[in-house]
């Protein structure tokens, strides 16, 4: 090869390497990119409480729930003590429950948190707790965050006395959750939480803290042969009886070497009689989703709502109208037509058995004692001698009417003490002394005090011993008594012969007459002979007094009653079947208040007894305000500005806020009511109920006008203690307008429904003078409302002024009626105005001529 040659390739051979790496990279990187594919990594498996899974499966068909005579009290569950938990993990619950015809309602907080300055000072809730379990079943408590205070736990001993059922809860894995804190409530029915968490490290559901449970005894043994799973649990001691334990290779994080541990139990106390009706769990998630639909855990929750849905209270009068069935027929026997107060406290009756699943009718007094006549259940209303005389209820509970006529003893008229003659200055009248005197001692006269002689005359000549003393009788003293004045002679000037004045005699009484009225326990007074310087009062007739007739109530074991300070509440099983609850009294008034006390279920200071209640009656205070009125008109001065005043009080207008269950956000209607009363000339007064709770009925009386006010708020109705203001202000003639959805009075047995637009009516033309003819349309997605009966006026009086329009549901029903008193026996001048609506839903020149017509026909008359 030639040496050029060989260069040549050395050259070529030194080119191709350069350029080689260079093509090799271009070739490789200038082709269409492709997307990367990540390597496939396995899923760690973790135990750090993964939510169970399995596969989808068909839901299954909801049972029929069954068809009881009457609707059954709800399941109440205790949140008012800050339980970590939402309300929506209880609806497996409700759905259980559901099935079995009972409820679930939730007793939500009311005690805002930053008014409890620490943990011990959270305050005591036993009046609400006890308001609220009153129609109740059962009481579920889970891992409350408060403490029970000690009236608490009474409130839930007599609840379980009385036949409810407790569910308590103490689950590790809730934020609120102290088994000490639990065990405040718990501890006192036997039983206890430990404060351990359990555990199994060989047969659990994907984490240590999910384990199984093994043993199932007494009430659980249906659960034999289930696999049931609890989610976190402790373990649970006390003299309770074991439904559920836990298996052999659970462990417990405190109490070493030991094992199948109480996870469900049975407690209660002998003494209050609550054994068996406290069922302790040890962990919630069980009865939640999604752990429900794992493996047999669907068996505790059947297991736990049947022994929630099994309690049977002792239904007693208290417990009103538990007692009575589906059907109930009021029977109220009177010799006087009944009133419009009768007929509207029977409209409330009928709505609280409708609440309850009932239904109400009117039945004749025959049916008292002919069974055959009707079946339904019988609520009887009647005075004493109604009920003495058509039925035997009196004594069947062992009591006897009896009428005594009853003279009242007045005291012995006292001998006058005798009176020596004092110096010649003349003394002013005197009454004789309170107590009279035995016929040992006499009682001395009080000193008197020396008269200064007037300046322009010389002193007076003292009268001569012999110079008699008249003794007169005076006016009327302010206890009633007779008093006698005392008048010495008028001094003599100088120089004059001072006249003396002989006493008129008096007849003295024969022997005959001073017998009559005397009777041998009276002491007989020795005549002893008088100083030659005193003389011998003349006594005033003696008042005859008055017999009166009172009626009393005697049970056969010497109990003796006044009836017309009794009430009675009978209940009575009939060996058909048949129901019977009674409410007498001796007046009206008595029954009027007996009705009240069973609709609101207050017994407070009653005797109670398993078939019979006895309960104190006190007649209103109006009535003797009246008459105490009329007693002074004869003496007191008549008042010039007395009209001015009760005009002044009478034009008065108090609005009250009902903002009590309110929201912080929510506003109200109260201060446009007060806004468009002040531009029609009025003056009005605010109250509000979540600053200074209900106002007393006294401060509402001193108001011609009151206005309660909740329309407008999501919680809408008057019940409770705010029926019991407003009820006492209508019975003694106050003026008072409702506006609210749920007014209570005159309310329909309708469902629910939105009002889309009203039309005004021609009943009471003062009250719509000035408002639209055509319909008024109100605005969109308003609250639905509870219709008011279509035709108030039928038993009492009463006047519609605008109802629902044509497009509105349930069209025509009332939506502002108006009721008075004008009808009755004795009208007192009360009106009560119902307003379904908010006045805040009305066009504004709408809702300012409203309230301008409000106004004048409240307040007409005042």
């Amino acid at each position: 090869m030639k040496r050029d040659t060989r260069w040549f390739l050395i050259i070529v051979i030194g080119l191709l390497l350069l350029i080689a790496p260079s093509a090799v990279r271009f070739l490789l990187y200038s082709s269409a990119p492709t997307a990367y594919t990540p390597p496939a990594i396995p899923t760690a498996a973790i135990a750090a409480t993964p939510i169970p899974t399995m596969t989808a499966v068909a839901v299954a068909e909801s049972p029929v729930a069954p068809a009881p005579p009457v609707k059954r009290g709800p399941v109440v569950v205790d949140l008012a003590h800050y339980s970590a938990i939402n309300r929506d993990r209880f609806q497996p619950l409700a759905s259980a429950l559901a099935a079995q015809g009972v409820d679930l309602r939730f007793w939500l907080p009311t005690v805002a948190l930053s008014s409890v300055k620490s943990f011990t000072e959270f305050p005591d809730q036993s009046e609400a707790l006890q308001r609220i379990l009153a129609d109740a079943s059962a009481l579920v408590v889970v891992s409350p965050f408060f403490l029970y205070s000690d009236k608490e736990v009474q409130v839930v001993e007599r609840f379980l006395a009385d036949g409810g059922r407790l569910l308590v809860i103490s689950d590790p894995d809730i934020e609120s959750d102290a088994a000490r804190d639990t065990n405040s409530l718990a501890a006192p029915f036997n039983v206890v939480f430990n404060e351990d968490y359990l555990y199994d490290t060989i047969d659990n559901d994907a984490n240590y803290i999910h384990f199984f449970q093994a043993g199932f005894f007494d009430q659980a043994a249906d659960l034999a042969g289930s696999r049931i799973g609890f989610y976190g649990g402790r373990s649970i001691d006390g003299a309770v009886t074991p439904q559920v334990r836990s298996a052999a290779t659970t462990l417990s994080s405190l109490r070493i070497g030991q094992s199948e541990f109480t996870t469900v139990a049975l407690g209660g106390v002998h003494a209050t009689n609550t054994v068996g009706r406290v069922l302790a769990l040890s962990d919630f998630d069980v009865l939640t989703d999604p752990y429900v639909t794992r493996f047999d855990n669907r068996r505790m929750l059947d297991f736990v709502a049947g022994f929630l849905a099994g309690g049977e209270r002792n239904q007693t009068i208290a417990d009103f109208p538990a007692f009575l069935g589906k059907q109930v027929a009021l029977i109220v026997e009177s010799r006087e037509p009944v009133g419009a107060q009768a007929v509207s406290k029977t409209a409330e009756i009928q709505r609280a058995l409708e609440l309850s699943g009932r239904s109400l009718t009117l039945g004749a007094t025959s049916w008292l004692t002919d069974s055959a006549a009707n079946e339904a259940d019988l609520l009887y209303v009647a005075q004493y001698v109604d009920a003495d005389r058509s039925t035997t209820l009196l004594n069947d509970a062992g009591f006897v009417l009896e009428e005594r006529v009853i003279t009242p003893t007045l005291p012995t008229a006292a001998a006058a003490p005798a009176v020596t003659t004092p110096t010649p200055t003349a003394p002013p009248p005197i009454a004789p002394p309170e107590s009279s005197p035995t016929p040992e001692e006499t009682t001395p006269l009080p000193e008197l005090p020396p008269v200064t002689p007037a300046p322009d005359l010389s002193a007076p000549t003292p009268a001569s011993e012999n110079t008699p003393l008249t003794l007169l009788k005076s006016p009327v003293v302010s206890d009633g008594r007779d008093a006698f004045a005392m008048q010495a002679p008028t001094p003599t000037p100088p120089g004059q012969t001072p006249s003396v004045e002989t006493p008129t005699p008096v007849e003295e009484p024969t022997a005959a007459q001073a017998g009559e009225g005397e009777s041998e326990d009276e002491p007989t007074l020795t005549e002893e002979p008088l100083p030659e310087d005193t003389v011998q009062p003349t006594a005033s007739a003696e008042p005859q007094p008055t017999p009166t007739t009172q009626v009393y109530l005697v049970r056969n074991d010497g109990v003796q009653l006044l009836a017309d300070e009794t009430q009675l509440f009978i209940q009575r099983s009939e060996a058909g079947g048949r129901k019977i609850v009674a409410v007498l009294g001796a007046s009206d008034a008595a029954l009027n208040a007996g009705l009240t006390r069973l609709l609101n279920r207050d017994f407070t200071g009653c005797l109670i007894q398993d078939e019979l209640v006895v309960c104190p009656f006190t007649a209103g205070a109006s009535s003797s305000t009246q008459a105490t009125t009329t007693q002074n008109a004869a003496v007191a001065p008549q008042n010039e500005n007395s009209d001015t005043a009760k005009s002044d009080d009478a034009a008065r207008i108090m609005i009250v806020d009902n903002n009590r269950d309110a929201g912080e956000d929510e506003i109200g209607e109260a201060e446009l009511y007060a806004a468009l009363l002040a531009r029609a000339g009025y003056s009005a007064e605010l109250w509000s109920t979540r600053a200074e709770g209900y106002p007393a009925p006294d401060d509402l009386r001193k108001f011609g006008w009151v206005i309660w006010s909740d329309a407008a708020y999501e919680q809408s109705s008057v019940r409770g203690d705010a029926l019991q203001v407003i009820g006492g202000l209508i019975n003694n003639g106050g003026k008072v307008t409702i506006s609210s959805r749920m007014p209570f009075f005159s309310v329909s047995g309708e469902p629910a429904s939105p009002i889309v637009d009203v039309v005004v009516a021609d009943e009471l033309p003062a009250l719509v003078v000035g408002l639209p003819t055509e319909p008024i349309v109100l605005p969109e997605n308003l609250p639905a409302v509870v219709p008011l009966a279509r035709n108030p006026g039928e038993g009492a009086d009463a006047v519609v002024a605008m109802r629902r329009g044509p497009a509105s549901e349930a069209a025509d029903a009332p939506v502002l009626t108006l009721f008075t008193d004008s009808a009755a026996n004795e009208p007192k001048g009360a009106k009560l105005l119902l307003f379904t609506l908010a006045l805040t839903w009305l066009p504004d020149d709408v809702a300012a001529q409203l309230v301008k017509n409000m106004a004048q026909v409240m307040l007409e008359g005042s």
